[in-house]
């Protein structure tokens, strides 16, 4: 598990577009701690779950 915090750098429009940005960051970050796992040779066999309380909603309003 990791935290940091740093001034915002964009402000966004609508709460959608900062949970989105979230999700897509949470998702970057964890692919690049497979990425360092797998070079401890840890192999990681299984999907790694991110949950997201508003996932469904912010799906469906970012037209994906």
């Amino acid at each position: 598990m990791s935290w940091y915090s740093r001034k915002q750098l964009t402000v966004f429009a609508s709460s959608t577009e900062s949970e989105y940005v979230a999700l897509a960051s949470t998702a970057s970050n964890t692919y690049e701690l497979i990425q360092l796992l797998e070079d401890f040779m840890v192999k990681v066999n299984e999907p790694v779950p991110i949950h997201a309380y508003r996932l469904p909603w912010v799906l469906q309003r970012s037209n994906i």
